[in-house]
Order: C-alpha cells, then sequence, then structure tokens
C-alpha cells in the first residue's frame, strides 16, 4: 500500500522532485481547438465506419462532458482516441482532409501525454507531502511506545556507521568479507550500510564519497 511505501522510504523523501509546470490550462484550450476542428473535417467523410471519423466521435463526446461541467481530469483519465495513422482515404472526400485531421490527432494526443504527466507527477507528490502527517503521527506514536520498527533499526545502525568513525572502523574489521545476496533487491538505506562496511579506510562522511575495499 501507499502508507507501507511511505514508512518504508521515509528516509528518502527528502529527495522528493519539486512540482512540474501545469498544463491542464493550455490543455483545454488546445482540445477545445483541435475538436472543433475535427468536426469541420468528419464532413468530409463519406462512411460512417471509418475509423477516424469514429475517433472523432468519442472526442465529441468527451468534450461535450468536459464543457457540462465535468473536470478536465476525466479526460486526462480517459484513454484519448488519438491513433494518427487511423481512417481509409477511400472514405474521405477530399482525401486531404483525413491527413490534416490525423495531424490533429497527433498534436493532440501529445498534448494529452505531457499534460498528463505533469499532472500524475503533481498529483503524486502532493499525496506524499500530505501523508507526511500520518508519518508524523506513526513516529510520535513510536515514541510514546518506546518502540522502534525495522526500518528505524536501518536508520539507526546507518546513522551510526555514518557519524562514528571508531564504531565503524570497529565493525570494518569484524568482518573482512561482506557477502549480499539478491543485490539488486537492496534498498538505498541497506545499500549505505553496505558501502560503509566495505570501505578501504575509515573517512568519508557520506556513502557516495566511499571508497570500496578491493576484494571484500
Amino acid at each position: 500500500s501507499l502508507r507501507d511505501f511511505l514508512l518504508e522510504y521515509r528516509d528518502s523523501l527528502s529527495f522528493l522532485p519539486a512540482p512540474v509546470e501545469d498544463r491542464l490550462a493550455d490543455f483545454a484550450q488546445l482540445f477545445q481547438r483541435h475538436v472543433a476542428s475535427l468536426k469541420e473535417r468528419a464532413r468530409a467523410c463519406v462512411n460512417s465506419d471509418d475509423r477516424a471519423l469514429k475517433q472523432i466521435l468519442v472526442l465529441s463526446e468527451l468534450l461535450a462532458d468536459s464543457e457540462e461541467g465535468h473536470s478536465w481530469e476525466k479526460v486526462l483519465l480517459s484513454t484519448l482516441p488519438c491513433s494518427p495513422k487511423t481512417g481509409t482515404k477511400a472514405h474521405w472526400k477530399p482525401s486531404r482532409e483525413l491527413e490534416e485531421a490525423r495531424r490533429l490527432f497527433q498534436e493532440l494526443g501529445e498534448s494529452w501525454t505531457q499534460t498528463r504527466a505533469a499532472w500524475t507527477h503533481n498529483l503524486t507528490i502532493a499525496l506524499v507531502v500530505w501523508l507526511q502527517g500520518y508519518l508524523a503521527v506513526y513516529e510520535e506514536k513510536k515514541r510514546e511506545r518506546g518502540s522502534l520498527d525495522f526500518v528505524d533499526l536501518l536508520l539507526l545502525t546507518r546513522d551510526l556507521l555514518k557519524r562514528d568513525l571508531l564504531v565503524r572502523r570497529y565493525f570494518q574489521r569484524r568482518f573482512h568479507f561482506l557477502l549480499v545476496d539478491e543485490f539488486q533487491d537492496t534498498d538505498p538505506l541497506q545499500a549505505e550500510i553496505i558501502f560503509f562496511l566495505a570501505e578501504q579506510e575509515s573517512r568519508a562522511t557520506d556513502w557516495a564519497a566511499v571508497t570500496l575495499q578491493p576484494g571484500k
């Protein structure tokens, strides 16, 4: 669940990316213009089964829903029918109208993809920030009970090895070899511990500055 993910990676929340520019207003305007233009192009289609025509009809329905008060977010959550290769030239008189419709499909699809990516990016960041209130309560409850979870044990171990060079040196000398099974499943916090234990000399203040001991 999202809650479990937040708890497990709470040490990495400082690396959250910044929100990006919201493109929804620009997309809404482009969507309205392009669908209006596509409806004009649709008059040149002489076959009601043409796939390009059907795309235009679906887009027109989505536009109507949005203009009736439904949120534009519904359009972003929908699978937008914007294939730029659909339609049959023989069904369009003149055929250049189909070419123009395909161009509009292409532009609309690209704008939808970019807008949806920015929207979901910002929504995810906002949700994580909002859930930090839950994380604060979780930490307070642990303090009240004097308890630690598994991630706390890893955090305390990492912090001790990072800040206390004597402790780090002690464990480096105690363990001559480190075998990490399924290293591809190691999370960043565990990787930091491994780097500090496998350091050539106890001097780095950050795992990224560690020089690893060859063969360890």
